[in-house]
């Protein structure tokens, strides 16, 4: 029965499914026939057998014939495998009794159908597109061979460049990567396609994986082994138009049909890179088409000829200015009459058959543009110029301004005379409005104080504004484009760009806040607000860069802080002036206390004395108790009016040679009595030597005031040592006690007015807290210091005053003669930490500064002085000074405020200067003004020149030179 069935068929019988076939299925079989003649199927066919074994399964149960069409299978029919496609026919066979004993199969392959079917869809692929640009054609090309990868596995498509006499490669599939990155393994595919060029013959390429590195190719597991390049040209007669190399699938035959189907696809191309050649000809003729009218018009022996291709050429032309949205204008020179086309009146906003005559089209152009439209046509105008271009602004009938771009070309006659002008106008006004927004936006941005920054979107930068590089310290003609995102940051910072800010900025987001940048030359980190996103491609949001717009905030944070300093220095001036209230309520109490306990004895013994009833004895007592107490009381009054005197700048010194031994013996004498009485030892070295300039009761005041807190605060059988010895140019006295010591909470303010240790009213030691603030004053005033040391409570205090010695007082130095004869006779002591001092003296006052020069250039002083408050501040910034004195009551600007501009300034400009104030004020408020404000201390006017030379001196015990 199969034997004369004109079908490949095949009959499978028995549970085995023997296979018995015609001569047409031997075709099928190829090089299985004839050994699996009468074998089973699946012997046969095992790459098939779990496909159609299933279908024959089902066959045998049911009966139901199959049918199943273009099936694909993979074959080795050839010892390779095989793409192959097959309809299938599934009867079931019966035996005489109706049961089923095996299956026929007519089987038709119908791989030639589907590989036609197929490559007839590639190529009408490749068929041009009406209305598609000159340019995509190439690419609708590479597109087209791509979307068939089992027939063209890669595709590789080079333009015949007539001007270099070369191959030049375009575009490729099925490469990915290889084109852009590994150009130098296309050399010998590119050899075959120079040698199908040179033949004018297809070139068989085999070993394809090593010609392309071993790359994979195609959407088979087995890689392309063989391309066939491909001379494209559409006839045999046409000029060489490029090659294609296209890639053989390895699961196919390369056999005649295939190979026709590489030529169609050849040809095809050629056809395509024909017509994009003509479409660019056709470009490019535009120009010429008026000229070559012209030419035609005078050829009249080839009139017909020249007509035809007119006609042609002039439809060629209509396409072209279609496609451009061009207008045509044409002048006939010699009537002076114009003719527009239809495009060239929507240019003027004119409707069509609305023409306006030369005049009026003059006229309608804006004034600023006439004359350089006049220049432009005169130039057309002359013999050999060719095509000229014109730009210019036209206010159009329908009310509406429009940037018209003409060329111009002028036609002459026989004789070389202008014949007809014909323009081609296109309107540009979109681009002009487009290139006029992108100029003012760049100069927004040239312009901007901020860090603005353009990257790829791989994060690589691109371009910095002016700003940008001046803030990073780049150079403006620096290449920018070999720096990544992270470089623009501080290496200890690059990880938190990896790990939040490029994740962010370089997957369509955004990042924000407070971060720093890198300073290029120096490493130096630039605190900024940073601000970078995405930059995505309009209508697709894909992201084609990143940008940044970043500010310097380097002046905000010191501004900031600036104001946290001076926040925190008025609290701390709040806090102290709350203290000092909290202080002055103490002592006022303390005060009540201490004048009233001793008020009490006197006023009741006074009260008994006046009885006349006391006995001798208790009168001689109370008499006693009296005098002590008053005395006691006059103390309080004296310490009262000395703290007084301190505070309105009166207290004064009578200044001559001291000699300290002495003064401390008088005040040991004084108090060993009260030592002797509680048991306490009192031990002396005292330095017969120590000589120095100043007021002996004042000095006596202060060693008595020390000694009598020693013996105060020290317990019987205590111990109180007293040294004074000359070291360097000073002499120090020393007064330390085995007493109650001091707290280190309390021993920096242990000098301070109204403090006490134990201010309560079960304190042991009575006093009013004045006489340690008492002793500083009077130190200072000598121009020297004093300070405390202890080791806590209950271990002892040290007091040590360093006072200078005379013997580097006298100094003679250049003063100006009219005041060398005041100054000489007020004998004025100096201070030796006056010497070489570096002063900066601010007054309005020209005979204050002058007084206050010479004072302290007596004392080896070097002065500086300024009028006004802006011209101090400007020498403090130039010079380098260890102490500023200024007055407070300057015009324009007072002492206060500039004192506070100072204290604006950084230390290394002065900022922490020691500095002194001048000032007629001398109340309380009006000395906690001038602290409160920047003055580290006030000395009031009249000045005493023994005063503030001892103030001056115990601010430079303080110094830190600072340069402006």
């Amino acid at each position: 029965m199969i034997l004369e069935m004109p079908a490949p068929a095949i009959i499978f019988w028995g549970q085995e499914l023997i296979q018995l076939y015609n001569d047409g299925y031997a075709v099928i079989m190829g090089p299985r026939h004839p050994r699996y003649l009468g074998a089973t199927y699946r012997e046969c066919w095992p790459d098939t057998y779990p496909v159609i074994h299933p279908w024959m399964r089902k066959l045998l149960e049911t009966g139901e014939v199959t049918q199943v069409e273009k099936t694909f299978f993979m074959l080795t029919r050839y010892g390779f495998n095989e793409e192959a496609y097959f309809t299938f026919d599934f009867s079931p066979l019966r035996d005489d009794e109706g049961a089923i004993q095996g299956i026929l199969q007519v089987v038709f392959e119908v791989t030639d159908v589907v590989l036609g079917e197929r490559r007839l869809a590639t190529i009408r692929a490749l068929a041009p597109r009406l209305n598609a640009p000159p340019e995509s054609a190439t690419t609708d090309a590479i597109r087209a061979l791509a979307d068939n990868p089992k027939d063209i596995p890669f595709a590789l498509i080079y333009h015949w460049d007539e001007g270099e006499q070369r191959l030049v490669l375009k575009e490729s599939t099925g490469l990915e990567g290889l084109a852009e990155h590994a150009a130098l393994e296309l050399g010998r595919v590119t050899g075959a396609a120079n040698q199908a060029a040179d033949s004018n013959a297809p070139v068989l390429l085999e070993s394809a994986p090593s010609l392309l590195g071993a790359r994979h190719t195609g959407p088979w597991p087995e890689p392309t082994e063989a391309a066939l390049a491909l001379p494209m040209r559409r006839t045999g007669a046409d000029r060489l138009r490029g090659v294609v190399v296209l890639g053989i699938s390895p699961r196919l035959r390369f056999d005649a049909t295939y190979r026709q189907f590489f030529e169609d696809l050849a040809r095809e191309l050629a056809t395509h890179l024909a017509v994009e050649q003509e479409k660019r000809a056709e470009r490019e003729a535009f120009a010429h088409a008026q000229e070559a009218r012209t030419r035609a018009e005078a050829e009249v022996a080839r009139r017909a000829e020249a007509e035809a291709a007119l006609r042609a050429s002039e439809e060629r032309l209509r396409m072209a200015l279609d496609a451009g949205l061009l207008g045509v204008v044409e002048l006939q020179y010699a009537r002076g009459t114009l003719a527009w086309d239809e495009r060239a009146l929507q240019h003027l906003g004119l409707p069509p058959g609305k023409a306006p005559t030369l005049a009026e089209a003059a006229a309608r152009l804006h004034p600023d543009d006439v004359e350089r439209a006049r220049r432009t046509i005169e130039q057309a105008l002359r013999p050999g110029a060719g095509a000229i271009r014109l730009e210019c602004r036209v206010r159009g009938w329908d009310g509406q301004e429009r940037f018209l771009l003409a060329m111009v070309k002028t036609h002459f006659d026989a004789q070389g005379r202008p014949d007809r002008v014909v323009g081609a106008l296109q309107d540009v006004t979109e681009q002009r409005s487009a290139e006029l927004e992108r100029e003012r936006l760049a100069t927004i941005v040239e312009q901007s104080p901020d860090f603005i920054g353009v990257g790829n979107a791989s994060g690589q930068a691109v371009w910095v504004n002016e700003a940008g590089r001046r803030l990073l310290g780049l150079k403006r003609d620096e290449d920018i484009t070999r720096y990544h995102l992270r470089d623009f940051f501080l290496p200890e910072d690059q990880a938190f760009v990896d790990e939040h800010i490029a994740p962010a900025v370089l997957h369509g987001g955004r990042w924000e806040g407070e971060f720093r940048f890198r300073h290029f030359p120096t490493g130096a980190p630039i605190p900024a607000q940073y601000n970078t996103f995405a930059l995505l491609e309009h209508g697709t949001r894909r992201q084609i860069g990143i940008a940044t717009v970043s500010r310097d905030i380097r002046e905000q944070q010191r501004l900031a802080a600036e104001r946290e300093r001076l926040l925190e220095r008025e609290r701390a001036a709040r806090a102290e002036a709350e203290e000092a209230n909290r202080l002055k309520d103490e002592f006022l109490a303390t005060v009540s206390h201490e004048l009233r306990t001793p008020l009490t004895a006197v006023l009741g013994w006074v009260q008994m004395l006046r009885t006349g009833t006391l006995s001798p004895e208790k009168r001689e007592r109370a008499l006693a108790t009296v005098e002590r107490n008053a005395r006691a009381q006059g103390q309080l009054v004296e310490d009262l009016l000395d703290v007084s005197r301190i505070m309105t700048g009166k207290l004064k010194l009578e200044v001559s040679s001291v000699d300290v031994s002495q003064v401390v013996e008088a005040a040991l004498d004084s108090l060993r009595p009260a030592a002797e009485a509680k048991g306490i030892r009192v031990q002396a070295a005292l330095d017969s030597g120590g000589t120095i300039m100043g007021d002996t009761s004042r000095l006596q005041q202060v060693v008595w005031n020390l000694l009598s807190n020693a013996v105060k605060f020290t317990p019987k059988g205590g111990r109180v040592q007293v040294l004074v010895e000359r070291r360097n140019s000073a002499v120090e006295i020393t007064v330390a006690d085995t007493g109650q010591g001091i707290s280190a909470q309390f021993l920096p303010h242990v000098f301070e007015r109204f403090r006490q240790a134990d201010g309560s009213t079960t304190r042991k030691a009575g006093g009013l807290g004045l006489g340690l603030s008492i002793v500083r004053h009077l130190v200072e005033l000598h121009g020297g210091t004093v300070t405390a040391f202890s080791e806590g409570e209950g271990r002892g205090a040290t007091f040590v005053v360093s006072l200078p010695q005379a013997v580097a007082l006298r100094r003679e130095l250049l003063v100006p003669p009219a005041l060398r004869g005041p100054l000489a006779e007020q004998d004025i002591p100096c201070p030796p930490q006056l010497a070489g001092l570096r002063l900066l003296i601010v007054d309005d006052e020209e005979d204050t500064r002058e007084l206050l020069r010479s004072i302290t250039e007596t004392c080896g002083g070097i002065v500086t002085t300024a009028s006004s408050a802006d011209e101090g501040l400007g020498k403090l910034r130039e010079g380098t000074f260890d102490v500023l004195v200024s007055d407070v009551g300057m015009p324009r600007e007072d002492g206060y405020r500039f004192i506070t501009r100072v204290r604006a300034l950084p230390p290394e400009q002065g900022g922490a200067i020691p500095a002194v104030a001048l000032t007629a004020y001398t109340r309380m408020e009006d000395r906690t003004r001038a602290l409160l404000a920047g003055f580290d201390t006030h000395v009031p006017k009249p000045i005493e020149p023994v005063e503030l030379m001892a103030v001056i001196a115990s601010m430079a015990t303080r110094r830190h030179p600072h340069r402006g």
